[in-house]
């Protein structure tokens, strides 16, 4: 018996060309580039002109809703993880927000809290005015994908009976335009919570050294 480890068939590094992961080794600050990257991938597959004409490229659209909550879910945990937890007190644990699994309604509470610390009155979007319009949009989302199975598989894991409605029928592309302003709205959030949180940091600091 050998302990070696076989060489890689898959994950070969190239020459050039290579991709890098990981490569600050900061992995909990990076929950907002997954999102965004899923969200991208989502976006690039509703360039399919065929997405909603013809019937079997119906199926693309499971692809694209599970994209779209996947990003939605790392957005709401890259929030929480990436600076809006130090801004609330309780604050969720980045060990208790990444095994809320796949639950998006868990998190909301905490979100909620972190917009209003940060004096975000209103979701800012033409979708979701205000932050009961988000939850409103986040808990039809759960409803009808809980636990994200729903459009990653046709059947439900329990009892094999079907994860979606006999015929179920929708948008894929007002699904998305909706889902964009929330994504847009709670990627920018990701992106400036960090130094709201270090400013929030040097604040107390100072006010400490002061006193």
């Amino acid at each position: 018996m050998t302990d070696e480890t076989p060489p890689p068939r898959l994950f070969v590094k190239n020459k050039y060309n290579n991709t890098v992961l990981n490569w600050h080794r900061a992995p909990q600050k990076e929950f907002h580039f997954y999102g965004g990257a899923f969200w991208n991938a989502a976006k690039k597959l509703l360039d399919n002109e065929d997405l909603d004409r013809r019937p079997i490229a119906s199926f693309d659209a499971c692809v694209v809703v599970y994209l779209y909550r996947h990003a939605l879910e790392l957005f709401l945990k890259g929030i929480l993880i990436g600076g809006g937890g130090e801004l609330i007190d309780p604050c969720p644990s980045p060990q208790k927000v990444v095994k809320a699994r796949h639950s998006l309604t868990e998190l909301l509470p905490h979100v909620r809290r972190v917009f209003t610390e940060c004096g975000w009155d209103t979701f800012g979007s033409k979708a979701a005015v205000t932050f009961d319009d988000f939850t409103a949009i986040v808990e039809e989302f759960e409803r009808t994908d809980p636990s994200s199975v729903s459009f990653r598989y046709p059947v439900k894991k329990k009892d094999l009976a079907a994860a979606l409605d006999s015929h179920f029928t929708f948008s894929v592309r007002r699904f998305a335009s909706i889902m964009d302003e929330v994504l847009d709205t709670l990627s920018g959030a990701c992106d400036s919570l960090p130094d709201i949180a270090n400013d929030r940091a040097s604040y107390c600091i100072a006010s400490h050294r002061a006193s």
